[in-house]
């Protein structure tokens, strides 16, 4: 498979993501950010994690813009 340039992982606070998406237990969303993590990291991609529960979309989809432009 395509091997991608650069990686957003949506993370914070389990709590907070449990709020918005309750059919996923507290402890299910923490493992699943482990994972991802640790996938992300033993397969030596490049990317970048995202409060995606503190932040606006506005301030979100700056850091995405300025990362993109960045790796150009």
């Amino acid at each position: 498979f395509l091997r991608p340039k650069f990686v957003f992982l949506c993370v914070r606070y389990p709590q907070k993501i449990f709020n918005r998406k309750p059919e996923i237990s507290v402890s299910k969303i923490s493992s699943l950010i482990s994972s991802y993590r640790k996938i992300l990291n033993e397969y030596d991609f490049n990317y970048k994690e995202l409060n995606t529960t503190d932040n606006s979309i506005e301030k979100i989809i700056k850091e995405i813009l300025d990362e993109l432009i960045f790796e150009i």
